[in-house]
């Protein structure tokens, strides 16, 4: 079915970062070497299943909540979104990633997201069932979560058991180590914090300080926080920008091709079964959703494959346009 060549994964960096105040936000820094998606609206109450990239006993389910996605590789895989209860599930690369083997229902690491954001209101209940589902991946991600009770977690994969470590005190970062070895790194470097460098560490120890010093209050504020922290090389950007507030239920984001803030309110949209498929395009100048056709679906799919080197069955990857 596939061919694996990643080597333009190799570099992939991101940055996130959630805070616990008078508003809770989750933000992250999407660096990567194209910019092209769509942010898609995703039903509730839709049957769906695993593609079955490795091994078989795929997980099969249906979604509860509706929730709202960043997508470039194609419906049902997307890199992070937030459902309508306030669930947050983001991805970040994480080179060193060994998943553990639950021996049951099989999912791939992007899939594994939009299963938390259709099953689950609450990190705990995403924490609770974590063994229920073996990640058999394509890519070696680690996770990072958080909720409107002001809770949040990252999860790793640390020689093949899961590590899950939740936020202590009012705000949690999460680049591309591991939670705890970025802390000790922390501790060690926070009185020399190179702002300069686009470490995967000293962007965490940017990060952290900036959120020590502040107590953010608006989106623009987040936005800043990651701007410094942000890549701009000739073939590698940040180009995306997403900024969750789970307190009022509303999405901004922004992208390199297109700077202007954009916006999403939850009270506007319908999440339920016999509403339509709809996506906007990441780059266009307004959130504007329009029906999501397979010929959208195939066409993100074909092209994140080309560019990653991937080689799947298109005709089974487009299926998950439902």
């Amino acid at each position: 079915l596939f061919l694996i060549l990643f080597t333009p994964l190799k570099t992939l960096a991101c940055s996130a970062f959630f805070c616990d105040g008078q508003t809770k936000y989750f933000a992250k820094n999407f660096d990567w070497g194209s910019g092209e998606g769509f942010v898609l609206k995703n039903k509730s109450g839709q049957t769906k299943f695993a593609y079955g990239l490795r091994g078989t006993n795929q997980a099969k389910w249906t979604s509860k909540y509706g929730s709202i996605t960043f997508n470039q590789i194609g419906k049902e895989f997307p890199y992070g979104g937030m459902n309508e209860k306030g669930l947050v599930v983001e991805q970040l690369w994480m080179s060193e990633s060994i998943y553990q083997n639950n021996n049951n229902h099989t999912i791939s690491e992007l899939e594994w997201i939009q299963y938390q954001l259709d099953n689950y209101a609450n990190i705990d209940e995403v924490i609770d069932a974590i063994h229920n589902l073996t990640i058999k991946p394509i890519a070696t991600i680690h996770y990072f979560i958080a909720d409107r009770n002001g809770n949040s977690a990252v999860i790793d994969f640390v020689d093949g058991t899961t590590v899950v470590n939740k936020k202590q005190g009012n705000s949690q970062v999460i680049t591309n180590e591991t939670f705890l070895n970025s802390e000790q790194y922390f501790e060690v470097n926070k009185a020399t914090i190179d702002k300069n460098s686009r470490t995967n560490f000293d962007r965490f120890c940017q990060i952290k300080n900036s959120l020590s010093n502040i107590s953010i209050q608006n989106p623009a504020q987040a936005f800043e926080i990651l701007s410094n922290s942000a890549e701009n090389r000739k073939n590698y950007k940040t180009y995306w920008t997403v900024v969750y507030d789970l307190s009022s239920l509303t999405i901004y984001f922004k992208s390199f091709d297109n700077k202007s803030i954009k916006e999403i309110n939850f009270a506007t949209l319908d999440f339920q079964p016999n509403s339509s498929t709809v996506a906007s395009k990441i780059n266009k100048d307004n959130f504007e959703l329009e029906n999501y056709t397979f010929e959208m679906n195939e066409k993100l799919f074909k092209t994140s494959m080309k560019m990653m080197g991937v080689k799947m069955d298109e005709a089974l990857g487009s299926t998950h346009q439902m």
